[in-house]
């Protein structure tokens, strides 16, 4: 996964947010994230 730009555990990066696909470098990342949920992963890869 790549790192936000956020300073502080406070602060979210809202492109993420708007855009969750950009956080990771390859499909496999997405498919091997333990604390994503089969439906929030379908939704990620199409995008």
């Amino acid at each position: 996964m790549r790192p936000t730009t956020a300073f502080d555990d406070n602060v979210f990066d809202i492109h993420a947010l708007l855009h969750p696909g950009t956080l990771f470098d390859h499909p496999r990342d997405v498919v091997s994230h333990p604390s994503l949920s089969l439906t929030e992963k379908r939704a990620i890869l199409a995008s």
